[in-house]
């Protein structure tokens, strides 16, 4: 016997979305972690220490035309979050992730600063 709700696009459609909302904000979370783990100023080694956090929490990626990771796709959901458009805690990844990079160079300059006040400069 054939599920008739399964046919129907509206009740798919709202199944999806019931999904989608379930999923976001776990999805999010793990991208603001991602950004949140990165430890160096780097900008090439951050991205790669991002996409290998996101990689250990199960997500795949997918690509544009030129070949640069454009989204992030959680497997189990098939949801697909596109990082240049997406929202994480209100803030772009790009935003998120300067922040981040800012952040790791003020650590780094810590111990610079400390010995340079040590030695009286």
């Amino acid at each position: 016997m054939i599920d008739e709700k399964r046919l129907n696009s509206q009740w798919s459609q709202e199944k999806a979305q019931q999904v989608r909302e379930r999923a976001m904000p776990q999805i999010e979370r793990d991208v603001v972690q991602s950004v949140q783990s990165i430890k160096t100023s780097d900008p090439d080694q951050a991205i790669q220490q991002m996409r290998q956090h996101l990689t250990e929490r199960g997500y795949q990626f997918g690509q544009n035309a030129e070949g640069k990771t454009s989204r992030v796709i959680d497997p189990k959901t098939e949801i697909q979050v596109h990082l240049a458009s997406g929202q994480f805690e209100g803030k772009s990844l790009r935003e998120l992730f300067n922040q981040r990079l800012e952040q790791v160079r003020q650590e780094e300059l810590k111990p610079k600063l400390r010995q340079n006040r040590g030695l009286g400069l």
